[in-house]
């Protein structure tokens, strides 16, 4: 299901959306409401209420900071903290260990192949061959897996290659645009070749709270995967690398234009001679543009003279095999790898009110570079603290464990001695959260929080992780985990490093609880990711004979196996081993030449004497008789004298190990990396109640498996041989690696970990309220490399040239995206309520998703290298191997195709059900909801059509538009999907189908702004049999007759509506100042052109003319008053027959002369503060002029028979008064932490007021 945009508008579009959803329900246009409610108190933040993520079980742990308000733009800006656990190499951000500032944006690339920019895919998509389809009509594969995936080989064509010494034998011949190419010639021929780049890089792209991906296609396109209907795309600069314009369904442009680099190197690149050019993947937010007015521009600190340098990361890699010329020249490699990245962070947010700051220290112990976020400020344009939020992170944990390896890793290790034991051990802790008032110096509001340090992660560097990177306790001195080995035929059992997942040390340092302002708490239990699977075991069983003769007996007792002979018959143990035991008390005092033994007969034939020891109670122990089967083994025992033999006790056994077995399947947990929550209890002072919710987990699934082990590689070299000659010699080896050969799935769709049944238990005070219950689908994703490489698919399909078995130096596949189906698509969801001692169902819904037939975008990773020789001597000749692995990318659009909700008595049975269902474009590329059908149990079905902008004939180059086509033209230039027309089918099914059409609504837009110019509604007597869609042809409008005006609306050149009214109704007109997001006065049956406002602040004149600047610091509202002595106020273009209300405030209870005054009608009203109210009705004039040498304020101008209700705001906190239609007022104060104290009336008094406390305040 498609999650709401970040970016959403607050005026122009409420009024479409509004009308969308009236269409649905049948009912008639309303007007949008633009002017704002006065202001109540403001919340002292609800706790405990964290939603999770129940697939995954991550809690959603978040503090909001501000939200940006601009004109039609919101933007929100908060710390988020992730609780799915913290890896060992994780450092820690600007904010702390776990925690991430979400305030801004960014775009950032994964490589795949090489680098798109500069010069990778973005100059050799042109080359692309064809889909397979048109390949297969050309060759076969070599391997596939249908419809996702297909390995090309190369050919054995001869060309003379630079760099090689003779012929080279090679060639890969594909289709490009149906015609056979060579591809050969974009390869560079080595051990390790160079393959042209014909994958698309993986570019994410991060706003706020949202997300998405896209890759390029083969037109280099760009196409994002999954939900999401973004315009992007690439803005050109002088430069190797161009910047981004990302434009989102609303209509609303982000601009990334704000680069960062890095360098990366096995020797440290903070160290300028080590440093090789500077490289980028990653652009951030700079500007965010609205389609209608308001902008929102990002600014960082940026500075490309510091970096931050963080801990390298290590890897090993083993060889097992052994040392040729070009495989790795050692048997263990541990290398370090640096990174340093150009040193930036975000330090403002501006817009026209105001701006929110970013205050940095500049140093931290903990990550060498790196900053560290102090505070955060709000302030108003003239530059005003408003609100101050303080990080209480001057604290770090700190690893209790260290660091250190094998004699490879510690070789390493030694040479770091240009990071700090801080940087090592040390990671930013944020302790609390501290909100303070407009002087930035009383502190009124904390947020705490605690984490697990009983157990403390170790050192960045320890070699202590799990598969995941997660901590998992053992001291290892590797990261190669063991690993069972096939080479050259022989299976080789290795040892290594344990990654496991431990339970026991995964919470290490993990937030456990937060203490709110109020005194409430939430605290948070964990448990680590874990899956149940049956595992069949096989227990092997002994057959044992015993033996046994007391001393003073001349009698041995046989049992089990034996027989009273002491014999037994070994049946199918064939080649097993007869194990033998004995152990003698020689009573008395006998000579240790008095011995006695054991001899073995096999099928009554000698077989072996065993002697026994000559000091009681030494056992003899004998393994070495293989069995064959079918012989009968008998034991004597041969003493020295009877007289001695009678004397000893001797304790007699022989055993067959594993001579028959049973199997059984045993349920057993398995631990995967990160975490997920058990229970969150949410303690309220105020009722003294804990709200407990308890999360179980059923049906766990990792999306993927780790593969720390290359398949067989081979090396091809020449040397020395016999009489002079070259000798062509090969060299079979395999690599292992410390960390997976390929990546973990993606987690497009979902996270990595996740649960296909998830119940959710909710109860106060130890009192069950209810169950809640989600199933999802947790299928894994398509992972091919996974799948070729436990097939074997790369050595399988190695090349056979000459009779030679072929391969190259580097066997691995590139890592080939995996292909997702839907996993974590919640599929049910149940809710049970407690009735007594029992759950009753309540409700169930089901989902069903269509991931249809997706486009796929073709394209292709390499394998490549110099192989076997051909005949040494003759022509120098080597064979060049290219494996092309071309991988399938489905654009997918998994979206909810179909819900089912029931609903259940008391006895359990349905008493209600009902569906819905949907259906999306997949024709004009907005992927929007174009149908959406409901229905009952009674068979009926509403469905409901909606048409958008995109939907018509593309009009960005048509000329000759009629107004309502060029509104439709403004919208998809702006790519604004909105749905432009609605109408509603209703299916009858009995007694005969039957179709009625009706509720049809049209918006028509502007042509100059995209904003909403007026709303028309299908008007029939009775539904209609049949109904169309509006149309564009030759550039003329077409529409249904039967659509009729329902609501009009006239905007600004900003955007900003100054007019709306339904037709037969009265219209409601607003005047606005300078700022974008509330109107200073709305007055009801009145045009803009006969209305004129101002309260004389900073903000706008309303229609008046002022001639001078200059403000008196008083006023009846706001701050600030006008001297008429500096001229006269005046309003023209009134007609004269009309007669208009003129009302104003003066420090003079005498009233102004203003010409045309009727008589008698220039009345005195309320005073207040030293204010006098006056008010006028003139007529006869065409032009009001107001003169004087007082003080004036709150000056109105209106048709009589008209309201005005006017607005002063104090920008960036709220709303300071209210002048209602009869001129009385209502003040709003605010205290210094910017919450609402006291509402006074129009005298002062105060009618409402507020204290807030918090706890230890």
């Amino acid at each position: 299901m498609r999650s709401k945009p970040i970016i959403t508008f607050a005026l122009m579009l409420f009024a479409t959306i509004a009308i969308y959803h009236t269409a649905v329900g049948q009912t008639r246009p309303t007007l949008q409401v633009l002017t704002p409610p006065p202001p109540d108190v403001s919340a002292l933040g609800k706790f405990g209420l964290v939603p999770v993520s129940t697939f995954s079980g991550i809690p959603d742990i978040s503090y909001p900071i501000y939200t940006v308000k601009e004109g039609t733009l919101t933007f929100p800006v908060s710390l988020k903290y992730y609780a799915g656990g913290l890896k060992v190499k994780e450092d820690a951000s600007e904010v702390g260990l776990g925690w991430a500032l979400s305030a801004s944006g960014s775009i950032t690339s994964t490589t795949r192949g090489a680098p798109d920019f500069p010069g990778g895919f973005q100059n050799s998509y042109v080359d692309m061959p064809d889909a397979p389809d048109v390949i297969k009509t050309f060759k076969s594969p070599t391997n596939s897996i249908e419809g996702y995936y297909y390995l090309w080989n190369s050919d054995g064509h001869q060309f003379a290659a630079n760099g090689a010494a003779g012929t080279i034998y090679s060639g890969l011949a594909l289709p490009h645009n149906n015609v056979s190419k060579e591809y050969f010639y974009n390869f560079q021929v080595g051990y390790e070749g160079r393959a042209p780049d014909f994958a698309s890089d993986l570019y994410h792209i991060t706003i706020g709270d949202k997300s998405y991906k896209f890759i390029f296609d083969n037109n280099f396109k760009p196409v994002v995967l999954g939900d999401g209907s973004l315009k992007i795309e690439l803005i050109q600069t002088s430069g190797s690398y161009p910047d981004w314009k990302v434009t989102d369904e609303s209509g609303v442009a982000y601009y990334f234009t704000q680069r960062q680099f890095y360098s990366t190197n096995s020797t440290d690149p903070y160290y300028v001679g080590n440093r090789t050019s500077l490289t980028m993947n990653t652009w951030h937010l700079t500007k965010i543009v609205s389609p209608v007015n308001g902008e929102i521009d990002f600014n960082y600190l940026y500075n490309t003279q510091q970096f931050v340098h963080p801990l390298p990361s290590v890897s090993e890699t083993y060889l097992v095999g052994k040392v040729s010329p070009h495989t790795q020249q050692t048997i263990e490699s541990v290398v370090p790898s640096f990174t340093i990245y150009e040193q930036l962070n975000l330090s403002s947010i501006t817009f026209s009110e105001g701006s929110v700051n970013f205050l940095y220290a500049d140093q931290r112990v903990d990550l060498d570079g790196a900053r560290r976020l102090q505070s955060i400020e709000v302030r108003n344009k003239q530059n005003k603290l408003l609100k101050k939020v303080t990080l209480d992170n001057d604290a770090y944990f700190t690893a209790t464990a260290g660091f250190g390896g094998n004699t490879a890793f510690n070789a390493v290790f030694t040479n770091l001695s240009q990071y700090t034991s801080d940087n090592h051990y040390k990671r930013l802790k944020l302790k609390g959260i501290i909100e303070s008032d407009s002087t930035g110096t009383n502190q009124y509001k904390k947020t705490g929080y605690t984490y697990n340090e009983q157990l403390n992660l170790p050192a960045k560097l320890s070699l202590a992780i799990d598969h995941w990177g997660y901590y998992n306790g053992p001291g290892n001195a590797q990261l190669v985990p063991p690993a069972n080995i096939m080479l050259n035929g022989v299976q080789q059992s290795l040892p290594g490093a344990n990654r496991n997942a431990n339970p026991d040390y995964m919470q290490a340092n993990v937030l456990t609880g937060i203490t709110y302002p109020t005194g409430g708490t939430t605290t948070f239990n964990y448990e680590t990711n874990q899956y149940q699977q049956q595992d069949l075991v096989t227990t092997y069983y002994d057959s044992i004979g015993d033996g046994y003769k007391a001393s003073g007996s001349s009698t041995m007792n046989y049992s089990s196996l034996l027989n009273s002979t002491g014999s037994f018959t070994a049946g199918t143990w064939g080649n097993k081993r007869l194990g033998i035991f004995c152990l003698v008390d020689r009573h008395g005092t006998y000579p240790s030449n008095y011995d006695l033994n054991i001899v073995v007969y096999q099928d009554g034939v000698f077989l072996k004497r065993i002697a026994t020891s000559a000091s009681s109670y030494t056992p003899v122990i004998d393994s070495s008789i293989v069995i064959n089967a079918g012989s009968t083994y008998k034991f004597v025992f041969e003493p020295f004298t009877q007289d001695f033999y009678n004397n000893c006790e001797i304790r007699f056994e022989v055993s067959v190990k594993a001579t028959s077995s049973s199997s059984a399947y045993v349920l057993n947990t398995y631990y995967s990396g990160g975490l997920r929550v058990s229970k969150i209890s949410s303690f309220d002072p105020v009722s003294q109640i804990t709200n407990i919710k308890k999360y179980s987990y059923f049906d766990g699934s990792a999306d993927d498996i780790p593969i720390y082990q290359s398949q067989e590689g081979m090396d091809f070299y020449l040397q020395n041989g016999a009489g002079g000659n070259m000798d062509d010699e090969f060299n079979v080896f395999r690599y292992r690696y410390g960390q997976s050969v390929y990546p973990f799935s993606d987690g497009r769709d979902a996270a990595f970990f996740g649960y296909g049944k998830v119940q959710v238990s909710e109860s106060d005070q130890n009192n069950l309220n209810g169950v809640t219950e989600f199933t999802y689908n947790k299928s894994n994703s398509l992972n091919v490399n996974t799948m070729l490489y436990y097939s074997n698919g790369m050595s399988n399909q190695l090349g056979n040239y000459s009779g030679s078995n072929a391969a190259i130096l580097n066997p691995i596949i590139p890592a080939i995206p995996s292909v997702p189906f839907g996993r974590g698509d919640l599929t049910e969801e149940k809710h049970y309520k407690s009735v007594g001692s029992n759950l009753v169902a309540v409700s169930m819904n089901h989902y069903y998703y269509d991931r249809g037939n997706p486009p796929k975008i073709w394209q292709f990773l390499f394998n490549s290298g110099l192989s076997a020789y051909t005949s040494p001597g003759f022509d120098n000749g080597q064979y060049f191997l290219i494996y092309a692995h071309q991988f399938a990318v489905p654009v997918y659009r998994n979206v909810l195709q179909r819900k089912e909700h029931f609903e259940y008595d008391q006895a359990g049975n349905t008493s209600l059900s009902s569906f819905e269902s949907y259906v999306y474009d997949q024709v004009n590329g907005h992927y929007q909801l174009i149908k959406k059908s409901t229905g009952t149990s009674k068979g009926d079905t509403l469905n409901t059509y909606f048409k958008y902008p995109q939907d018509y004939p593309d009009l960005q180059a048509a000329t000759s538009l009629d107004s309502a086509s060029m509104g439709i033209k403004r919208l998809q230039q702006t790519h604004m999907i909105v749905p432009l027309e609605t109408y509603a089918e209703r299916v009858i099914m009995s007694p005969t189908v039957t179709r009625q059409y009706s509720g049809g609504l049209l918006n028509i837009f502007n042509p100059d702004l995209p904003t909403l110019k007026q709303v028309q509604a299908l008007e029939t007597v009775a539904p209609l049999s049949s109904f169309a869609f509006s149309t564009v042809a030759s550039g003329v409008f077409s529409k249904n007759g039967s659509y009729a005006s329902r609501l009009r609306l006239k905007y600004d050149n900003l955007g900003r509506p100054l007019q709306q009214y339904l037709e037969r109704g009265k219209p409601t007109t607003y005047i606005w100042g300078n700022g974008l997001l509330f109107p200073m006065a709305q007055i009801s049956n009145a045009g803009l052109d006969v209305t004129a406002y101002t309260s004389l602040e900073a903000d706008g004149d309303g229609g008046w003319s002022v001639p001078s600047a200059t403000r008196v610091a008083a006023g009846v509202t706001g701050s600030k008053s006008y001297n008429l002595s500096l001229g006269a106020l005046s309003k023209s273009g009134l007609t004269s027959a009309n007669t208009y209300v003129v009302s104003y405030w003066t420090q003079s209870a005498a009233p102004l002369s203003i010409t045309g005054t009727i008589s008698g009608y220039s009345l005195n009203g309320p005073n207040t503060k030293g204010w006098y109210y006056h008010e006028h009705r003139v007529t006869g004039v065409t032009s009001v002029s107001i003169s004087g040498a007082v003080n004036i304020d709150e000056v109105r101008l209106y048709p009589l028979g008209a309201q005005m209700t006017t607005y002063t705001y104090l920008p960036l906190v709220g709303i300071t008064n209210v002048m209602d239609a009869k001129s009385q007022a209502t003040y709003y104060e605010y205290d210094d932490f910017q919450r609402l104290i006291n509402i006074k009336d129009k005298d002062g008094y105060i009618i409402k007021h507020t204290d807030y406390h918090y706890l230890n305040q």
